[in-house]
């Protein structure tokens, strides 16, 4: 089953960090790809648990520039305040551990 991020993360049944390294390593590849998302934030991104899959979603505002690698520092600050505003504090995961994940996914630290 397919869901937002936001409710991902709210699920205190979550399996772990490895869908948040795959959460960054998407947007990596979005960024490497040209394509700037102007509205990336934790309910524009589908994930599945079960296969680790992760898709990003409305793109009407976003920009798409073939052969030109995306600076993402914007979409990244975005998307920090995002998962900030979830204020999580279930055990074993919190805004900053969901952070760290993604950040090792989108920096190739995964």
């Amino acid at each position: 089953d397919t869901t937002t991020l936001a409710e991902w993360l709210l699920n205190p049944h979550h399996h772990g960090e490895a869908l948040l390294e795959c959460v960054g390593r998407v947007i990596r590849t979005f960024h490497a790809g040209g394509v700037d998302h102007a509205d990336l934030n934790v309910r524009n991104i589908l994930v599945n648990a079960d296969d680790q899959a992760v898709y990003l979603v409305d793109f009407d505002r976003s920009t798409y520039r073939p052969g030109h690698r995306v600076n993402g520092d914007k979409n990244i600050r975005r998307l920090e305040r995002s998962v900030q505003k979830l204020n999580l504090s279930l055990p074993g995961i919190n805004a900053g551990t969901a952070w760290a994940a993604i950040m090792r996914g989108y920096h190739g630290a995964s």
